[in-house]
């Protein structure tokens, strides 16, 4: 229960930034009104209410903490400004060419009231843009005055693990017959762009590229957190070094599923950089640990890890 309490807002940044990749990346319109407002509602209540302690402090500081520094930050009274000029096209509507030549042919003005202020045709679609914007710009600054620092951490580990879970469904998904799962639910996007939740294979190789990336880089933060404990309580038995070993790689689960996902999106750009990526992390890994290694096992790390390397490029 403590865990909850402490990480109330973390769990609702990585909610509100996870759902919107379960809702086809955000990409259909009609799915967001449903859910987001609720959940930036939530978002705020826990920014407000539950903002992360530091070391010492009370819930009341933390409180006033955090809302004295949002009060100060640029980045909110930019936000709301920027918020303020979306809202005028909710106003300043008009006619889009396409989807209402009828009524452009019977006479009526394709122009808004004021052309000179944003403008929109479509007040839905106009709403899914904003909604963008408010889940970024929400979620940035919760994560910047209302996580402490493992609680920024906490709400990556969420975020890979929500992308591990997405990687899974997609290859549930591929195996299932054309038009199952998420496909019917999108308005008619065609089932063989569909990886995932994902209608548009760019998208989903864009998100599952950068999730590897944070799976990979959190790996290694992990594996060196672990092996620093190991330096500084000395040898263990078997037991806690299987436990070490686990809570060393298992950043490695979301990585391997998320950098194969990327490469099922079909995607060329996610293919190539998924790749690259991948190569670079293990490149730079093994010289991490080369260093630490005699010479013999060097050899034999050697090989296996050419071994690896290839598999990687030819994957």
């Amino acid at each position: 229960m403590f865990f909850l309490y402490d990480n109330v807002a973390s769990i609702q940044v990585a909610l509100l930034a996870s759902v919107f990749a379960w809702l086809f990346g955000g990409s259909v319109g009609s799915a967001l009104p449903p859910v987001i407002p609720w959940l930036f509602f939530a978002l705020v209540e826990a920014m407000l209410f539950f903002p992360q302690r530091h070391q010492g402090e009370t819930t009341y500081e933390a409180r006033d903490r955090a809302w004295r520094a949002m009060r100060k930050d640029p980045l909110v009274w930019t936000a709301l400004g920027f918020l303020a000029l979306l809202a005028i096209p909710f106003l300043n509507n008009g006619l889009c060419p396409i989807c209402d030549a009828a009524k452009i042919a019977e006479g009526f003005n394709p122009k808004p009231p004021a052309p000179f202020l944003p403008f929109c045709v479509n007040r839905l679609h106009h709403l899914n843009v904003v909604l963008w914007f408010v889940t970024a710009f929400s979620c940035l600054i919760a994560t910047k005055h209302c996580l402490a620092k493992h609680g920024q951490r906490t709400l990556l580990e969420m975020i890979v693990w929500n992308g591990a879970v997405l990687a899974g469904f997609g290859f549930v998904e591929s195996a299932a017959e054309p038009g199952e799962g998420w496909t019917p639910l999108a308005g008619g996007q065609r089932a063989s762009d569909f990886f995932s939740s994902f209608g548009y294979p760019n998208m989903g190789g864009d998100y599952f590229t950068t999730i590897f990336g944070l799976s990979a880089a959190l790996w290694r933060w992990r594996y060196e957190e672990v092996r620093n404990e190991r330096a500084t309580s000395g040898h263990s038995s078997g037991k806690v070094h299987r436990g070490r070993f686990w809570r060393k790689n298992y950043l490695l689960v979301p990585a391997g599923l998320s950098f194969f996902a990327g490469l099922n999106t079909l995607s060329r750009a996610s293919i190539m950089l998924v790749t690259l990526l991948a190569m670079l992390f293990f490149l730079h890994t093994f010289v991490s640990f080369l260093s630490r290694m005699d010479k013999a096992r060097r050899v034999k790390r050697g090989a296996l890890s050419l071994l690896v390397l290839g598999l990687i490029v030819f994957s």
